[in-house]
């Protein structure tokens, strides 16, 4: 999860989130957005296995549709697997269009 927060500020943004028990801190999660130039904006995000089930995707994916709101985006996309179905509900249920692109993959889509 380290290795995907380390972006360039001018151009993506990296929202992270961290377990904390006293001293020991520790990373459960990352989302990511890569605008282009066309006004899209392709996330990516990942969430520790023991912390999935929890919101933590949600509330990722509803801070990043703010975020890319704000930054202007029309739009915002990713690839999730296809037996991956807490994500893919969780991307219908907040409106995201689901459609399969090639075999393995899943194309998820906003209209913001």
């Amino acid at each position: 999860i380290e290795e995907l927060c380390n972006i360039d500020p001018d151009k993506e943004v990296a929202i992270m989130a961290e377990y904390s028990t006293g001293r020991k801190r520790r990373n459960v999660g990352v989302v990511r957005l890569y605008p282009d130039s066309d006004l899209r904006g392709e996330f990516t995000i990942a969430v520790a296995d023991d912390f999935q089930g929890f919101g933590l995707g949600r509330k990722f994916m509803e801070i990043l549709i703010q975020v890319a709101r704000s930054k202007g985006l029309k739009s915002i996309y990713g690839t999730v697997l296809p037996d991956n179905n807490r994500m893919l509900s969780l991307m219908k249920n907040i409106g995201f269009t689901v459609g399969e692109s090639t075999p393995g993959e899943v194309d998820v889509a906003l209209d913001l």
